[in-house]
């Protein structure tokens, strides 16, 4: 799976942060999604970080599928 610069990413919080959508406070060393193109943080209890699984989850699943097409081949053409 391609990986872009403004891709979500599980970063290690240099500093304490707020949750985007609980308001929770993250503290310093604390594992926390982040979106580069709107800076914000979620903490990984947070319904973003499910979302952010489950759409990786999903990528890789049609990835594999692709994979599977091309090597198999599928029968059409």
């Amino acid at each position: 799976m391609a990986r872009y610069r403004h891709d979500p990413r599980v970063i290690t919080l240099r500093w304490s942060a707020v949750c985007d959508e609980s308001g929770v406070e993250l503290g310093r060393g604390t594992n926390a999604l982040w979106y580069p193109l709107t800076k914000k943080v979620y903490g990984l209890e947070s319904a973003a970080y499910r979302r952010y699984l489950a759409d990786l989850h999903d990528m890789e699943q049609e990835d594999a599928e692709a994979r599977r097409c091309f090597y198999v081949g599928d029968g059409q053409w």
